[in-house]
């Protein structure tokens, strides 16, 4: 979708599998019921996905898994960046050492269900989970707001009956 200038995205929206990548600039992306609203990122752009585990959809009883990125780099690389300051490129061979470096995207996502029937837990790098997220009524349908404070990535959502 090139329709917004300056703000082209890629979306998929499939029964097991939604997904944003691009510019969100400040709107809201309804993927077949699942919607997602992006919030500013560094760079004014992120990847969103969200996975059906058990290819139950979004709608039915199953886990899910949402990935929320943005700048991703090793630790140490040093940029440099365009006039316009939302572009950027590594100097030289400057590329950091190991260890990557993610920044989380905050981000408000609402399925089709009732929030009592929604629970949600920010994983760390083994995808264990290390805290749970609070779950919300939005007019009747779950909504969970994740973002840099959680300091990962990677979330577990489980719709029970």
């Amino acid at each position: 979708d090139c329709s917004k200038a300056d703000a082209a995205a890629f979306t998929v929206n499939a029964p097991n599998v939604k997904l944003f990548t691009g510019f969100p600039k400040g709107r809201t992306f309804d993927l077949g019921g699942v919607r997602l609203k992006i919030g500013e990122t560094r760079l004014g752009w992120a990847t969103v996905s969200l996975v059906s585990h058990d290819a139950t959809g979004f709608d039915r009883p199953g886990r899910l898994l949402l990935a929320a990125t943005g700048l991703s780099h090793n630790k140490g690389a040093k940029f440099t960046f365009g006039k316009d300051g939302t572009s950027m490129s590594c100097r030289g061979d400057d590329w950091g050492r190991g260890g990557v470096v993610n920044e989380g995207v905050p981000l408000t996502l609402s399925l089709p269900v009732p929030a009592a029937s929604v629970a949600c837990w920010a994983l760390d790098e083994r995808g264990e989970r290390k805290a749970s997220v609070p779950v919300s009524d939005a007019n009747g349908r779950a909504q969970v707001s994740v973002g840099p404070s959680w300091q990962t990535v990677w979330y577990e959502l489980a719709i029970r009956n």
